[in-house]
């Protein structure tokens, strides 16, 4: 159960979940045998029946196989929007339920997870939980209060990182999380890392800081005039940051594609995978770069890029120099990092006190500097691209979707071994 299957992370890794599952599983069903891989099962006999629901009615973004029964919200409902849609849907979705019958349900979405629980407790079947984002959005305002009186009755909740846990097991207490991190679709090209490309995939908005990445490709432009920056995705930022373009005088070497869904095509003219964002769960883009062999460079926020780049290794991980890495201050807000600590790093001046503002400037700076040299770098030498690219798709062979779904497997199995007769 998804919020949507428009185009976006979340929407994607249960696509391809669901996918997966309807092909084929593991033999055993055990953890043991989902970490040493799994058999076909073949095109014609697939083991689950899969019902992949949607809470909107609008057409998916990602293929979905036909095997996989697709229910999706009546128009009328999704054209109702805001709280009328949830009153829609709070009649509609049991209903569905009921008919469907299923022996486990898997939502995703912390927007909807807790009204899951509540309309569909009444079932008594195992229901697990997954987050999808950055945990920062699971402790503060109406998720943080309402979250976890209901995460606690689920059988399980999934996350995508260990990091994660240890910032939300204090606050939802009771709760059973286990850390699966997302599969990474198998893209199977050869880049050419001596193309002059860099490439970046995401919204254009939130805190993906596309912004930086622009100002820094233009602090190098002078020592690599042939090369070109490329942007794969659409937002709320795309107007502010193709003006960045013309005022840089950038327009010859940055590139807006919007949503491209041949991501292929993508990185095969791509030498470089640039990640600039300052908040996420586990970027599923940066993952998928690693997997077909690009070089990446990425901030090390709070959760995702560490439990994906080994520094110097299979690619580089710049520290952020800045709050946005401090426990404290992200989950007990000492500092809106919201409304101060990150949008100030996108040129935001509405912090006030000016020698805070001079602080998280000169922080703000010696990261970005980091992210500049070690970019240089990149750009600078092929072989450098070529070790970093091969040990990256290397590092990510575990996050084959077959193997992924697997796990998820092992849990719903365990969970259905401990339901009555």
């Amino acid at each position: 159960m998804v919020p949507s299957l428009k185009a976006g992370g979340l929407e994607r890794v249960a696509a391809l979940l669901a996918n997966t599952w309807v092909g084929s599983a593991d033999a055993g069903g055990s953890e043991a045998d989902a970490h040493a891989g799994a058999g076909s099962l073949g095109a014609d006999s697939p083991e689950f029946d899969v019902t992949l629901l949607t809470l909107d009615a609008k057409p998916p973004f990602y293929d979905i196989d036909p095997r996989v029964t697709l229910i999706q919200a009546p128009k009328w409902i999704d054209r109702l929007g805001g709280w009328r849609k949830a009153v829609g849907l709070w009649f509609w979705l049991p209903r569905q339920a009921k008919a469907i019958d299923p022996d486990v349900i898997l939502s995703f979405g912390e927007g909807y997870n807790a009204f899951v629980m509540a309309r569909l407790g009444f079932l008594n079947r195992p229901i697990f939980l997954g987050n999808r984002t950055t945990p920062v959005t699971s402790l503060r305002g109406v998720r943080g209060f309402i979250n976890p009186m209901f995460y606690k009755k689920a059988a399980g909740v999934f996350v995508q990182t260990q990091r994660s846990i240890e910032l939300l097991s204090e606050h939802y207490r009771g709760t059973s999380f286990s850390v699966i991190p997302n599969p990474i679709h198998e893209v199977t090209i050869a880049p050419d890392l001596g193309q002059k490309t860099i490439l970046n995939v995401g919204s254009l908005g939130g805190k993906k800081n596309q912004g930086e990445l622009i100002e820094i490709f233009a602090g190098l432009r002078a020592d690599f005039p042939d090369w070109t920056l490329v942007f794969a995705g659409d937002g709320p930022h795309r107007a502010m940051l193709e003006e960045k373009v013309r005022v840089l005088g950038l327009q010859d070497r940055v590139e807006f594609r919007g949503v491209v869904r041949d991501l292929a095509s993508l990185y095969r003219e791509a030498s470089i995978f640039a990640f600039t964002s300052l908040l996420e769960g586990f970027p599923n883009a940066l993952g998928e770069a690693m997997r077909v062999g690009l070089p990446v460079i990425a901030y090390d926020c709070i959760t995702g890029p560490s439990e994906l780049i080994s520094h110097g290794e299979d690619g580089f991980l710049i520290a952020l120099e800045d709050s946005t890495r401090d426990v404290d201050t992200t989950v007990l807000g000492v500092r809106d990092m919201d409304a101060q600590d990150l949008d100030a790093r996108e040129g935001s001046s509405r912090i006030s006190d000016a020698s805070d503002k001079e602080a998280l400037d000169i922080r703000y700076k010696k990261s970005t500097n980091e992210y500049k040299k070690h970019l240089s770098k990149l750009m600078a030498s092929k072989e450098l691209r070529e070790h970093l690219g091969r040990r990256a798709r290397q590092n990510t062979e575990k996050l084959s979707p077959q193997r992924i779904a697997n796990l998820y497997l092992a849990h719903f199995r365990k969970a259905l071994s401990h339901q009555p007769a």
